[in-house]
């Protein structure tokens, strides 16, 4: 789940840089696409059911790249001084 949490904080923070606006609703977007991913490669291929480890996983996904989305968008430029 950390794994997971960190690379979704850091493509969320990737992606809400490169558009610099929205960045909560990207970052919302992108941590349910990895999750919906990652939920149906793991029904395909165990026999197990949800359970509450994949709310839990839900949980942290969005939390971590909504996070990730709006640092980014709310980073500072830097200003150069000629």
């Amino acid at each position: 789940v950390a794994a997971l949490s960190i690379s979704v904080y850091i493509s969320a923070y990737i992606t809400s840089n490169k558009i610099k606006k929205n960045g909560l609703l990207w970052g919302l977007i992108i941590g349910l696409s990895v999750y919906i991913i990652q939920l149906v490669s793991g029904l395909i291929s165990s026999e197990n059911s949800l359970t509450y480890i994949s709310f839990v996983k839900l949980l942290a996904i969005l939390i971590f790249a909504s996070i990730g989305g709006v640092k980014a968008v709310n980073k500072k430029e830097k200003i150069h001084i000629k």
